[in-house]
Formats: C-alpha cells, sequence, structure tokens
C-alpha cells in the first residue's frame, strides 16, 4: 500500500492496471481494491494542492472540497469493506 501512496502522487492509471492485473493472478482482491483507492485519494489530494497553488484558495476550495468527499467516500467504502 505504500507503493500505492508513491504511485498516487504521479499517476493512477498505472498502479490501477497493475493492481488489477495482479489481482487476476495472486494479489487478494481487497488489497489491490484498497490500494486503488489510496492511489486515487492521494492522486486528487495532489490535484487539490495544485489547483490551491495555482489559482489561489477560492479555486482551491471549488476544486479541493469535492475531491475531498470523494476521497471521503472511498476511502470510507474501503474500510466498510474490510474483513
Amino acid at each position: 500500500m505504500l507503493l500505492a501512496t508513491a504511485s498516487g502522487i504521479a499517476d493512477v492509471d498505472a498502479i490501477t492496471l497493475a493492481l488489477a492485473r495482479m489481482a487476476q493472478d495472486d494479489l487478494a482482491l481487497g488489497l489491490a481494491a484498497t490500494s486503488i483507492v489510496i492511489a486515487a485519494a492521494v492522486n486528487s489530494l495532489g490535484k487539490g494542492i495544485i489547483a490551491t497553488a495555482v489559482g489561489g484558495w477560492a479555486l482551491g476550495l471549488r476544486v479541493g472540497l469535492p475531491l475531498l468527499g470523494a476521497g471521503v467516500v472511498g476511502l470510507s467504502a474501503v474500510w466498510w469493506t474490510l474483513p
């Protein structure tokens, strides 16, 4: 999951495809799903930070709040489904 966090900063597509392929072989589906959601959440956080840096606080809030909401929902769904 640490790799998913680091990969989410740069590109979510690559880690998503890699984990999906690994889940078909021997990686637990729950671990793959959790890692993908973490990577997407970190990627969204990065985009919110970039929006704030480029466009100021007003744009940062307009972009960051929906991304934060989506991240919270995704992470909550993963937490809810953990055994």
